[in-house]
């Protein structure tokens, strides 16, 4: 049996009052389109995703994006999973802003409220009486992506992200990071413990005071 594809297509407006201290751009449209293909067999014991999204922005660049969200192989037995290749891996339950929830990369450029990056990895999962334990292998890491000068809503101040570095110490961009998680449940109670390894995907900015 064939698989499945779902698609979304969506037309994105803002307008503005006045003009802001970076831009003057008062109105900007953008195109968003995204598409999954899903597929199973092997009585649902085996599944292949495949997720990209787009967009397309009318006046910033650096909102002129494309990505792999998903594009993964998942075999489930009855203690265990298997997860293979690029996926997004959400951790908490806030809405925005969750400090625990770093095993992709943020992009602002496509959400100021933080956006993921499809990351590759492999993702272990076993399944316990005492909870839930997720092992994860990282591969590689991704610089994060920022919406340009002409973005609105944008930052307030320039940034040159041609000048970015990545502190990775005796690590490669393509070196390995990892990941643990284990989470158990009792009633209406929740709960969870997370330990990380590797390039922390959070950017800091550093400010050049002497450039007028």
């Amino acid at each position: 049996e064939a698989g499945e594809w779902t698609s979304e297509v969506g037309l994105e407006s803002t307008f503005y009052a006045e003009a802001s201290d970076t831009s003057d751009t008062r109105s900007n449209y953008s195109l968003v389109m995204s598409t999954e293909y899903f597929e199973d067999w092997n009585d649902g014991a085996d599944s292949f995703t495949f997720s990209p999204r787009a967009r397309l922005d009318q006046h910033d660049p650096e909102r002129n994006t494309f990505d792999i969200s998903e594009l993964s192989w998942v075999h489930v037995e009855d203690t265990w999973e298997i997860r293979t290749g690029v996926r997004e891996v959400s951790w908490g339950v806030s809405f925005m802003g969750s400090v625990v929830d770093v095993v992709n990369q943020t992009s602002l450029a496509e959400d100021l409220f933080g956006a993921k990056l499809g990351q590759p990895m492999v993702n272990l999962s076993l399944v316990r009486d005492w909870g839930i334990l997720d092992l994860y292998v990282l591969a590689g890491f991704r610089e994060a992506s920022l919406p340009g000068t002409k973005s609105r809503p944008g930052l307030p101040f320039e940034l040159n992200t041609d000048e970015s570095q990545i502190p990775l110490g005796n690590q490669s961009i393509y070196g390995l990071d990892y990941a643990t998680r284990w989470q158990h449940s009792w009633e209406s109670l929740e709960w969870a413990v997370s330990w990380f390894h590797g390039t922390n995907r959070s950017p800091d900015i550093d400010f050049n005071y002497n450039v007028i």
